[in-house]
């Protein structure tokens, strides 16, 4: 009966450690999905002009629109009364950065869809992408009173990609399934036939 127990425990544990890694890559990816729906949303809102700005949001994409809106004179007028006289260019270049900026966000959907079957490369890809946009927002903005919230967040993103790539291979190591037995001996299990 001793040994009996030991293999038992040992299925729970795996079981466990399996919904454990699978809860890990899954939050990795859902957060693909709220920095793109973040990134979007604040483009959109830089686009009317709001003076709203959601965290968790990706810096590149907001950072072109941004640029092409100064350069095509977008903002209020305020905006450029300290710049003396100012040359616009012409709308064509903020759609430019619009297209590149939608670019970034389908990619981003792109990394969410296909990662979805543990397919791991695009996660890593996603990976990828948000360590440039940190180190970015890092060279340009610095880490200051200002943006340490925006920091902090692309930080966490950062480190739950990486945790849930790592889940992904650790997954792997694991036995594919539960054997028969283990769930007809636990309670709330339902039996496989």
């Amino acid at each position: 009966m001793g040994l009996f127990d030991k293999s038992q425990n040992e299925e729970v544990r795996q079981v466990s450690e399996r919904q454990k890694l699978e809860g890990r890559y899954a939050s990795a990816r859902s957060d693909i999905l709220y920095v793109l729906l973040f990134t979007v949303l604040n483009v959109i809102l830089l686009l009317t002009n709001s003076d709203t700005y959601f965290l968790f949001s990706a810096y590149i994409p907001y950072l072109l629109v941004g640029v092409g809106m100064t350069l095509c004179g977008k903002f209020p007028a305020e905006y450029y009364e300290d710049m003396g006289e100012v040359f616009f260019f012409d709308d064509a270049l903020l759609w430019i950065t619009v297209g590149i900026a939608a670019v970034i966000c389908v990619s981003y959907l792109l990394c969410w869809l296909l990662s979805k079957k543990g397919r791991v490369g695009w996660l890593i890809f996603a990976l990828v992408m948000f360590a440039i946009d940190t180190l970015l927002m890092l060279l340009m903005d610095g880490v200051s009173f200002e943006n340490i919230i925006d920091v902090l967040f692309h930080g966490w993103v950062v480190v739950t990609m990486v945790m849930g790539i790592v889940a992904h291979f650790k997954l792997k190591k694991l036995p594919q399934e539960v054997p028969e037995t283990f769930c007809q001996d636990v309670p709330g299990m339902p039996a496989q036939e």
